[in-house]
């Protein structure tokens, strides 16, 4: 998992959700070692595209009052989206109607879980 994903105490979040997983402590046989720290260095534009939800801001008049920050490691280019929702789903729409389509997808997403 961590080939692709990173979030702060990624290693704590699992370990944790893995003691409390009931069908994984029933079938657990061995013990599960974890990778920690492994960091994606970007080799081209749009290989680690990190992202970032910035809310609370003051409502817009379009009614936008968050927006969704990437940022491509390789390139630096800063790519923000105004948000009238924080929901997933809604905030995945926007990612692929305005970053994916204009961009391409890239290969690895890194977000902090927020």
């Amino acid at each position: 998992m961590s080939r692709k994903y990173y979030w702060p105490k990624m290693r704590d979040d699992i370990t944790n959700f893995h003691h409390s997983c009931l069908p994984c402590i029933y079938n657990d046989k061995f013990p599960v070692k974890y990778i920690s720290g492994h960091v994606i260095r970007p080799l081209y534009p749009m290989h680690v595209v990190h992202c970032d939800l910035i809310v609370g801001l003051p409502r817009a008049l379009d009614g936008s009052h968050a927006i969704l920050l990437l940022y491509d490691g390789f390139s630096r280019l800063t790519f923000g989206i105004p948000l009238t929702s924080e929901k997933a789903d809604y905030v995945v729409k926007k990612l692929m109607s305005h970053f994916v389509s204009a961009f391409g997808l890239p290969w690895a997403l890194h977000s902090d879980n927020g």
